[in-house]
C-alpha cells in the first residue's frame, strides 16, 4: 500500500515497492530507484532521463507518424546505431547529413581511409591528377555511401584490383572500372555476403 510522508516543506511523498522497484513522486517530479536506492529514471519538468533499458513490448503496428506502439511528437535524436526490423516510410527528405572532404589525393590509393570516412555517408573527393582508387576500407553490409568528385581531375574506381585487400574493392559494372568525372557523383553499397563495394549509378 502507499504511504504518504509530508516533509517540512509541506509536499507529499508517495513511496511504494513493486518488486525491486522503487516509485516516489516529489513536487512535480517521479523518480524510479531499484531496491539499493539507485536512480533509474528522473522524469521532472516534462523530461526525463533512462539510465538503463527500455523495452516496449506492445506490438502496434505503424502505419502513420501518430501510430504504433511508441508515438514521438517532437524529433528524436539517437547516438548510437540504428536497427529496424520492418520497413521505414518517409515523409520528409532523406538527408545525407555526415560528409567528410579528405584532403586531396595526390596518388593512386589503395585501401583507401581517409581519417574519419567510417561514420561518414558522403565523400567529398578531389585529387591533383586523374588518379585511381582500388579499394576503401569500413565496408559493413548495407552501408552506402555517396562519393563526389569536387576536383579538377577525374577519379577511377577500379574494378576487382588486387592492389587492394581483397574486402575492400570494387565491383564494377561489366566488371569495367568506373571514372567518376569532374562534379560527378557515384554511389556505393558494401555487399556483405560477396564482401566488396558494389558500384549504383554508373
Amino acid at each position: 500500500m502507499p504511504r504518504y510522508l509530508p516533509d517540512l516543506a509541506g509536499t507529499i511523498e508517495q513511496a511504494f515497492r513493486v518488486a525491486d522497484i522503487s516509485i516516489r513522486t516529489n513536487a512535480g517530479s517521479i523518480d524510479f530507484m531499484d531496491k539499493d536506492g539507485l536512480s533509474l529514471v528522473d522524469i521532472s519538468a516534462k523530461k526525463g532521463t533512462f539510465s538503463g533499458v527500455v523495452s516496449i513490448t506492445d506490438t502496434t503496428d505503424s502505419t502513420t507518424p501518430i501510430t504504433g506502439a511508441l508515438v514521438v511528437s517532437g524529433g528524436v535524436g539517437i547516438a548510437g546505431a540504428l536497427y529496424l526490423g520492418g520497413a521505414a516510410a518517409l515523409q520528409g527528405n532523406l538527408l545525407l547529413a555526415s560528409s567528410l572532404t579528405p584532403a586531396q589525393i595526390t596518388s593512386n590509393q589503395n585501401d583507401y581511409a581517409p581519417t574519419g570516412h567510417g561514420n561518414v555517408s558522403r565523400l567529398r573527393l578531389s585529387s591533383d591528377a586523374s588518379r585511381t582508387l582500388t579499394g576503401l576500407a569500413g565496408g559493413v553490409d548495407g552501408r552506402m555511401v555517396m562519393l563526389n568528385n569536387v576536383g579538377a581531375f577525374s577519379i577511377v574506381l577500379s574494378h576487382a584490383s588486387v592492389s587492394s585487400t581483397d574486402v575492400n574493392r570494387f565491383l564494377c559494372p561489366n566488371n569495367t572500372s568506373v571514372t567518376v568525372r569532374q562534379n560527378g557523383s557515384v554511389r556505393i553499397v558494401y555487399d556483405g555476403i560477396s564482401q566488396r563495394w558494389r558500384i549504383q549509378g554508373a
